[in-house]
């Protein structure tokens, strides 16, 4: 009985974690609940990589002078 009952509280688990739906289907006997589940998201990298302070960015360079040509242009 404790073997079933464990078995339950992962499922009961599982279902509040991904459900995103359930019904009955009256058709079968006895009427059977289904449960509509969401497949967990995969990891992504940021969930992957220790959290740490990040440094502020750096400044962007300053544009650089306008040119001015003096003499003979040639």
């Amino acid at each position: 009985m404790r073997r079933h009952r464990d078995v339950e509280e992962v499922l009961a688990g599982y279902q509040r974690r991904y459900a995103t739906g359930c019904w009955t289907v009256w058709g079968n006997l006895p009427p059977a609940k289904v449960w509509h589940l969401r497949r967990p998201a995969p990891p992504t990298a940021r969930a992957t990589v220790p959290t740490t302070p990040t440094a502020p960015a750096p400044a962007p360079a300053p544009a650089p002078a306008p040119t001015t040509l003096v003499g003979g242009g040639r």
